[in-house]
């Protein structure tokens, strides 16, 4: 199962035999090498980042430095210069794992570091405790360092780190299946959706919502006064709509009726009474009653079921869009995106992203044939091909 963005990959054997011929001869030189690059992040950061919970830089800023300073190790091993990043650049292109990860760390917090093959590498160790040394490097199976298993693990690590109430997402019903969870954290996070990162949406979605839906039946809903300090940052076409189609503005208020803002080629569809589907399509509007209240989509008013599907792709896309931007391709393109899909049994929009992938691997990594980087990202992601078997004639 391909890995989720920022899980941790494997720290097997194989990395581990990696990590010990490539960076073993420098590993004394790395805290150094991370605390100089920590040191340039700061300089960036500390002047721009404002307080977090009342308190100075670096406290609370685990995710800025970290990205930051990931960055900044991307752009330097583009042109690697010392000791260092010459070591850094041969074991990854020898297959070790690069890459920034997120999860758990000894089940207290929430947590970013980089992973270097079966290394952790923690270059925000004092975003909690600020007198503890800036950088630290461990083993990661030493580490403490976990993904984050499920919605249960996530709130529990909320509860004690936050110190947070989670709630069930009935305030922003288009959102609920990917961004299931409200949380309230008094004095330190303002309410809101505080899972909203790549990894666990992609976790989300990678079991079709089904654990967001049971979530979403089960959780409480939030109080008065928590709905109604999440709805006022919500735009009024995300909000739950009231049986006379007012927008729900949280603590019992709510606004006037009026014209819904239409998705993209949205098409026009008749609603039925109870808001399912088209009056002429029973079967769908069964479908639509059957899961409308784990997702809270009785409140929706007069959203179609139908068009909650396409809201959940829309929401998603507009979300990666602003991560990754816009990407357009030409019809000739797109036709072969669209055969070469059914002959590698991808989707259309996996095939894509998998070319997307591999060009730019290719691209950042001159030096290594298309073999090579399959072999390596392969690697990364704990598979190993053994080798075939000649048989004689």
């Amino acid at each position: 199962m391909p890995l989720l963005f920022q899980q941790i990959s494997p720290a097997d054997e194989a990395q581990a035999a990696l990590t010990k011929c490539h960076l073993g001869a420098i590993s004394e030189a790395l805290p150094a090498y991370f605390l100089a690059l920590r040191a340039e992040t700061d300089a960036a950061l500390s002047p721009v980042l404002a307080p977090a919970a009342g308190k100075p830089y670096p406290y609370g800023r685990c995710e800025e430095i970290t990205r930051d300073l990931y960055n900044r190790l991307v752009k330097r091993l583009e042109r690697p210069a010392g000791e260092v990043e010459l070591a850094l650049k041969g074991f990854i292109g020898k297959g070790g794992v690069f890459r920034s990860v997120w999860g758990v760390l000894r089940e207290q917090y929430f947590q970013n570091a980089i992973q270097l093959g079966d290394l952790y590498v923690d270059v925000s160790n004092d975003t909690v405790v600020v007198t503890k040394p800036k950088v630290e490097i461990l083993p990661m199976e030493a580490s403490g360092l976990v993904s984050v298993r499920d919605l249960a693990h996530f709130r529990q690590t909320a509860e004690r780190y936050w110190g947070a109430t989670i709630y069930a997402n009935h305030l922003t019903p288009p959102l609920a299946p990917l961004l299931p969870m409200i949380s309230a954290s008094p004095g330190r996070l303002r309410p809101g959706l505080q899972s909203a990162c790549n990894y666990m949406i992609e976790l989300m979605c990678r079991d079709e919502f089904r654990e967001a839906e049971d979530w979403l039946r089960d959780g409480p809903a939030p109080p008065p006064e928590i709905a109604a300090a999440v709805l006022a940052g919500v735009p009024e076409d995300l909000r739950p709509r009231a049986a006379d189609g007012g927008v729900e503005t949280g603590g019992g208020g709510r606004l006037p009726s009026g014209p819904r803002r239409p998705l993209p080629d949205e098409p026009a569809v008749a609603e039925s009474a109870d808001h399912g589907l088209s009056a002429d399509d029973g079967r769908a509007g069964e479908i639509g009653r059957d899961r409308a209240g784990a997702f809270g989509l009785r409140r929706l008013g007069h959203h179609p079921w139908l068009l909650i599907l396409r809201r959940i792709c829309f929401i998603y896309g507009t979300y990666m869009e602003a991560l990754l931007g816009i990407v357009n391709i030409d019809d000739d393109l797109h036709d072969q995106v669209r055969g070469a899909s059914k002959v590698s049994y991808r989707s259309i929009n996996a095939q894509a992203a998998y070319w997307i992938k591999v060009g730019m691997l290719c691209e950042t990594n001159p030096t290594l044939s298309f073999n090579d980087i399959i072999k390596r990202e392969l690697s990364s992601a704990g598979v190993s091909a053994q080798p075939l078997a000649v048989i004689e004639a």
